[in-house]
């Protein structure tokens, strides 16, 4: 039940992990809490410079559309030292999901799978 709790309250506040390398962080890998909704969202961000670093997010959905999600990261930042601070990023992202729908009078079921392609920035 400890266990339970402890990945609950970690959930909810989100949880990052940091792989130390001459006390500096070089790794980061985290969840989103916020994606539980409808999947389950992980990150990994590798700091190459104090400004630069590379990295992924894989997302699983479980919702409406179940599938898989991989987007590759670029984060450039102009405010205090990666992986904190104000950063401006480029991600490109790539999906393959499935959809359930009915057809025909007997309204049978089936299954289709569809992919999504498409790229973004934010800051």
């Amino acid at each position: 039940m400890k266990k339970v709790f402890l990945f609950l309250l970690l959930s909810v506040l989100g949880l990052s992990i940091f792989a130390q390398e001459t006390n500096e962080f070089k790794n980061v890998v985290g969840i989103s809490p916020f994606q539980f909704v409808n999947g389950v969202r992980i990150k990994y961000e590798r700091v190459l410079t104090p400004k630069f670093t590379t990295g992924g997010l894989l997302t699983g959905y479980y919702g409406a559309y179940p599938g898989v999600q991989l987007a590759p990261i670029a984060r450039f930042y102009f405010k205090g030292n990666a992986p904190e601070g104000f950063y401006a990023q480029a991600k490109i992202v790539g999906g393959v999901y499935q959809s359930t729908f009915k057809e025909g009078s007997e309204l049978e079921e089936g299954k289709k799978s569809f992919t999504s392609f498409g790229a973004g920035i934010a800051a």
